[in-house]
């Protein structure tokens, strides 16, 4: 039941599930953690009571909680993580206030409570349990972070003409695949000018072998075009939980490659080896014990 448009696998160590969102079937697949072969899922979330419109990015488990947050453009659906079949969310972040602009990655901390996600206006943090037209606690971005905001944040309700729009567009949002060490440092890649949306990683990758900084996919070693840090960046999220509104806030680690372009744009943990594993068109792997 995978198709090719997934662009998330998400993997639950506690319960040896891994989650992958399949937009084209407007559904959410859990396999078990030694699935091999053509195997079929164990749940299967799906149908017109779910709300699930297009989840092509961010899946998020809370085994804490036994809650999963499923990412569409322009809100967060939350469900039982055991649901299976139609069920209907027992929570939806959505509305004008929420900073919800082309979401993408999402973390959630259920010890800290909170929930980070990747979006046009920056990196946005909320509440673990909000719902509704839920206002962010905060909102990073800046160029002393390398958080880019391609839009300003909306200041009145979408109208259907505009998600439409920026669903079509495919606008890249700031953050696109980020992870949270155990140590608790949320890292991302970050640097670069904008590429547009992920459908354009073949050619992406094509430009970082050919040594062009083409931005979401990876950033050049150092500095990011606008003087911001260009590399694989680390923020203690505590340091983020000290910001109300908006803030700028610049991460407390970057790693960048003396070769030149770091990169591609999707992030994993190997907290056993103390790597940072970067996928994509290639895998690329860096050492980075002092996150872990």
């Amino acid at each position: 039941m995978i198709s090719r448009a997934g662009h998330n696998v998400e993997y639950d160590p506690i319960n040896d599930e891994m989650w992958h969102a399949n937009p084209e079937a407007q559904a959410i697949l859990v396999f078990r953690g030694g699935a091999n072969g053509e195997e079929a899922p164990i749940r299967v979330i799906q149908g017109p009571h779910t709300l699930l419109a297009f989840p092509n990015y961010g899946v998020g488990v809370d085994a804490v909680h036994n809650e999963v947050f499923v990412v569409e453009k322009e809100y967060i659906s939350v469900y039982p993580r055991t649901a299976n079949g139609d069920v209907a969310p027992i929570r939806v972040i959505r509305g004008p206030d929420t900073g919800l602009a082309n979401a993408r990655a999402i973390i959630v901390d259920p010890v800290r409570n909170v929930l980070i996600v990747g979006t046009n206006n920056g990196l946005v943090i909320l509440d673990r349990t909000a719902n509704g037209n839920a206002k962010p606690r905060a909102i990073i971005a800046g160029p002393m972070s390398g958080i880019r905001a391609s839009k300003p944040p909306h200041s009145g309700p979408l109208t259907r003409d505009e998600i439409e729009a920026r669903r079509r567009g495919n606008t890249g949002a700031a953050i696109q695949s980020m992870r949270m060490s155990p140590k608790g440092y949320i890292v991302t890649l970050v640097g670069g000018r904008g590429r547009g949306g992920d459908d354009d990683e073949d050619s992406a990758g094509a430009a970082e072998d050919a040594g062009e900084d083409r931005g979401g996919g990876g950033g050049r070693a150092g500095r990011g075009p606008g003087g911001g840090p260009a590399g694989i960046a680390a923020w203690n999220i505590d340091d983020f939980l000290k910001v109300s509104r908006h803030g700028d806030v610049p991460p407390v680690y970057v790693l960048s490659d003396p070769k030149g372009v770091v990169g591609p744009g999707r992030v994993a943990l190997n907290p056993n080896q103390k790597e940072v594993i970067l996928g994509g068109n290639r895998i690329v792997m860096y050492s980075f014990p002092e996150i872990f």
